[in-house]
């Protein structure tokens, strides 16, 4: 699988309302699940794949909060996605991160297409984050801007997490050096 260079993705603001917000959202979403999961079918390295897999799920998780967010804009309902989030823990997170270092570790062998989809995913992170924060900016009702404001964190921490990951790949001796603390000798 080729990518190539990263694309701008071009998308226009237009949170005329509630309805519209959720369409655009799970559109977003829906196409960074399709992303995902086809790149980690197409890896061969293990690691990567991992991670791949890993935010395809998280993209449903997104999904199935916009849907649930949704349903309670439906019924009147004030739905919190800060303490929604408050609920959720880091511990998948961490075993993910846990487990794919020490593969990384094990064999650093990433595919330049693999490297190239780290950049692709970063920028499709940071064009829906891009979006996300204009959406917000030209939201009116304030329940509207507390969706745009959990899924700007959201899609903040995939960048940083992919860019943590492609660092890695890309130079695991610095990566170790400024992550893991290792102390020079000489």
């Amino acid at each position: 699988m080729t990518f190539g260079k990263p694309k701008r993705f071009k998308m226009t603001s237009y949170t005329v309302n509630e309805t519209e917000a959720m369409k655009i959202a799970l559109g977003q979403e829906e196409k960074g699940y399709q992303f995902y999961i086809e790149t980690a079918s197409n890896t061969k390295d293990s690691a990567t794949r991992n991670i791949f897999e890993y935010l395809a799920k998280e993209e449903i998780r997104h999904i199935d909060k916009i849907k649930r967010w949704n349903e309670a804009i439906a019924q009147g309902v004030d739905f919190d996605f800060i303490v929604d989030l408050k609920e959720e823990t880091l511990d998948e997170t961490k075993e993910l991160f846990g487990k794919t270092v020490a593969e990384f570790k094990e064999e650093v062998n990433a595919a330049q297409s693999d490297v190239e989809a780290y950049d692709f995913a970063m920028n499709l992170e940071k064009t829906s984050y891009n979006f996300y924060k204009k959406s917000r900016a030209e939201a009116v009702p304030e329940k509207l801007k507390g969706f745009f404001e959990f899924l700007m964190k959201e899609e903040e921490y995939h960048y940083l997490l992919l860019q943590n990951f492609k660092d890695f790949v890309t130079d695991p001796v610095s990566w170790n050096l400024e992550n893991e603390k290792w102390i020079i000798e000489g």
